[in-house]
């Protein structure tokens, strides 16, 4: 007997493959499904660091560079950000932990929720500058690989979240590093 020009056994044989592809739906969708049970319960962020110009809006009208440093909750889970620092290295990574005593900048600890934001500022231009204070520490563990430097935030659930920091910080980092290396050899070798 044929149908549409096909024999019992070719129908047989189509009929198989069906029952194939059913089967590795049913897969798929178990898969996906386990795989969306496992990432609501993992802890999802974003973080940033970059140079800032603040502007007040005062008579003054002045305005201060700061350093941002910021964190975002796009996950479902909550989280506790429960420090800030940064690291420097490849191999062997040497950590500095960041401080910040500015009203504007959020509490530490802080509880995220999903959207939630975590916004923290450290002026940049006090005393000699974050720069070159960063700077000089950098140059204390050695020869700074500023391409390795991360901006690292550390989260309740142990889990660590870091990030490169915009070009114009490393940018500055850089021309203070180089500042602070002219300044050394200048003490070292006085000229006549």
């Amino acid at each position: 007997m044929e149908f549409l020009g096909l024999s019992k056994d070719h129908w047989e044989i189509i009929n198989g493959f069906a029952n194939w592809l059913a089967a590795l739906g049913t897969i798929s969708a178990v898969c996906l499904s386990l795989k969306l049970a496992s990432d609501a319960n993992r802890v999802k962020a974003k973080c940033s660091a970059g140079s800032r110009i603040v502007v007040s809006t005062g008579r003054d009208r002045l305005h201060e560079e700061v350093v941002q440093l910021k964190v975002v909750n796009f996950g479902d889970r909550p989280f506790t950000v429960t420090s800030l620092g940064w690291t420097v290295g490849f191999r062997t990574k040497t950590h500095f932990a960041q401080m910040f005593s500015n009203q504007d900048s959020d509490p530490l600890p802080l509880q995220l929720h999903h959207g939630g934001q975590g916004h923290w500022y450290v002026p940049a231009e006090l005393d000699e500058g974050w720069y070159e204070r960063f700077g000089t520490l950098l140059l204390r563990e050695g020869e700074p690989w500023l391409r390795s430097l991360r901006f690292v935030v550390t989260t309740s659930t142990e889990k660590t979240f870091s990030c490169k920091p915009d070009a114009k910080l490393v940018g500055k980092l850089a021309q203070a590093i180089t500042k602070l290396k002219r300044e050394a050899r200048e003490q070292v070798n006085p000229a006549a």
